[in-house]
């Protein structure tokens, strides 16, 4: 698509970098092939700086980013179960 290129910077525990983006990334990927991304995995604190400074794109989190004027966009619910 025309104009849709560039690159996305986008950082995510382990965890959820696991079980969340093998289910978003390979239609995001079809629709924008042109965007070249980068994953960071790293702890919620180190991914909350280099949102921060600038350093991420956005951040996908299992809960708020403190002192950062964000916009946030709840992707999924996650159902817990006790055992």
């Amino acid at each position: 698509k025309k104009g849709n290129h560039g690159r996305l910077q986008i950082g995510c525990g382990v965890q959820m970098s696991a079980l969340l983006l093998p289910k978003i990334l390979p239609d995001f990927i079809r629709e924008y092939p042109s965007v070249v991304l980068k994953l960071v995995e790293e702890s919620h604190d180190l991914l909350c700086e280099k949102l921060a400074s600038g350093e991420l794109d956005l951040i996908i989190a299992n809960r708020p980013v403190p002192g950062v004027l964000t916009e946030s966009i709840l992707l999924c619910r996650e159902e817990l179960i006790l055992m």
